[in-house]
């Protein structure tokens, strides 16, 4: 009979456990996770992309990626990364042109 009884006292922490890490998560309905990671196609709409142009950046470990399950997901700061890395400055290229053409 112990061992019944263990098994209810470890289910209990555990589910104890869990309600504390749902409360830590917040009360707004999102968990964390929504909120830092997308999948293939959310980060393909976001950035307007095709999968395939997607799939190229994961080859050439332009932009890391985790893999569960068979699903891949990126990081939303590794995708605002690669964004600010791509990011140029047109009026100052423009400006700088302009400067060295004397106008």
């Amino acid at each position: 009979m112990e061992g019944k009884e263990d098994n209810k006292l470890n289910l209990r922490l555990v589910l104890n456990k869990l309600n504390k890490i749902g409360e830590e998560i917040g009360n707004n309905g999102k968990n964390k996770l929504s909120e830092e990671w997308m999948d293939v196609q959310d980060v393909c709409i976001g950035l307007k992309i095709a999968k395939r142009t997607l799939w190229e950046y994961r080859h050439k470990g332009i932009l890391p990626f985790s893999r569960i399950g068979g699903k891949i997901y990126f990081k939303v700061k590794d995708i605002e990364d690669f964004l600010q890395c791509q990011y140029k400055n047109e009026r100052t290229e423009k400006d700088r042109r302009n400067e060295n053409i004397g106008i």
